[in-house]
């Protein structure tokens, strides 16, 4: 299967970025929301919805580090040709910009090909 040169190479290049954009920016994320509802709990400790959000974000962060370890698992366990393509290209991998190619000796001509081969009408009232 050639995937670093087609399309899937592109799809799976963009999928990883995003994941890693995700395990940087996500745990971040947890870290600032969990400092914020500790300082809430320690602000007013007679809160009832404080150490609930303390834990969800206690888990988020958890689930969010977690999630590149999850999808490589993920994605062993499909098929070999995909897994292969997933493991082998990396995010430096150079995106194609190699499209679909145009044959040339099969487009129609076109009937007009500038204006100038267009007749110049004439101005009805």
């Amino acid at each position: 299967m050639e995937c670093a040169n087609g399309n899937l190479g592109n799809i799976i290049v963009i999928a990883k970025t995003v994941i890693n954009i995700i395990w940087i920016v996500g745990p971040i994320a947890a870290i600032v929301a969990l400092t914020y509802h500790i300082t809430m709990l320690m602000k007013n400790p007679e809160d009832k919805k404080a150490p609930k959000n303390t834990i969800n974000s206690i888990i988020a962060l958890v689930i969010l580090f977690l999630i590149p370890t999850l999808v490589n698992v993920a994605v062993s366990l499909l098929d070999n040709d995909f897994s292969k393509c997933w493991e082998s290209i990396s995010t430096d991998t150079k995106i194609s910009e190699k499209y679909n190619e145009i044959d040339t000796q099969n487009i129609k001509k076109r009937v007009y090909n500038t204006v100038d081969d267009f007749e110049k009408g004439s101005k009805t009232k």
